[in-house]
């Protein structure tokens, strides 16, 4: 590293104040200028695509800035630095300091720009892991919203299907078609034949079996959440909410309403 000769008198530090979101250092820039910080916080953070990952935040009596100083100026800067909030700054040319680091032993010299290569291959780890967490992030939400979208998807069918009432014995096994349906819930048309020994009310509870077209079965238990007044006398139109599925049946019938 060499000391660099200049007729003018450079002044040994310098203070500026930067206002809260105020961009200090940026990343990819070439300088070699060491700052402490006097007052307030700053944010550490790195640019990937669109995104900022924050890598650390530093307070009073902290300094950054170190890494191009101590690389002598040979690398852009590493990270981007801006105020969080008020910040006062004290920035030291790197011409006051070269010389004293220039008088430090060899062995020193060659620890201190070790520890700074490890550091930024720290912060570079860092800002690489934090890319990946917010990147699978991204995709479970994309994944929960599928799924809530596939909730909420009703497909209109015409599906033969087999309930009971639960709670009755003996238990009847009976004829139905669901109209429609998705992961909540159901319509689903019955005919209620003089001499059944159950009624239908909001709140009661069915079991209920169906073959999907694409061969899968599905058992689950369902409630009746509205009661349709029927067209054709014995016959009612159901709508049902799930209460359970058996194994398998939430995960069949997701791939069934899949568009």
């Amino acid at each position: 590293m060499v000391l660099l000769s200049n007729k003018k008198e450079i002044p040994r530090t310098v203070r500026l104040k930067y206002r809260n979101g105020e961009l200090i250092i940026k990343e990819g820039d070439y300088g070699i200028s060491i700052y402490k910080i006097i007052k307030g916080v700053v944010e550490i953070f790195n640019q990937s695509d669109d995104r900022n990952i924050t890598l650390t935040h530093l307070g009073p009596s902290e300094v950054f800035g170190e890494t191009a100083f101590l690389t002598e100026g040979t690398t852009v800067r590493s990270a981007s630095v801006r105020a969080v909030g008020d910040v006062e700054v004290e920035i030291w040319h790197a011409n006051t300091l070269l010389g004293e680091f220039n008088e430090m032993p060899p062995m020193l010299k060659h620890i201190t720009k070790e520890a700074v290569k490890r550091l930024t291959r720290m912060n570079n780890l860092v800002s690489q892991m934090t890319v990946q967490r917010e990147d699978e992030k991204d995709e479970r939400s994309a994944d929960k919203a599928a799924l809530e979208k596939r909730r909420h998807y009703r497909k209109k069918v015409d599906l033969d299907c087999f309930y009971s009432p639960v709670g009755v014995y003996p238990r009847p096994r009976l004829k139905a078609v669901i109209r429609n349906i998705s992961l909540r819930g159901m319509r689903m048309d019955v005919t209620i034949k003089p001499g059944t020994n159950f009624s239908l009310d909001q709140g009661d509870e069915f079991f209920v079996e169906a073959n999907l077209p694409n061969g899968k079965d599905i058992k689950l238990t369902a409630k009746i959440l509205s009661i349709r007044e029927p067209k054709i006398p014995g016959r009612f139109s159901l709508g049902m909410f799930f209460t359970g599925m058996r194994e398998g049946t939430e995960k069949e019938l997701g791939f069934y309403l899949m568009p």
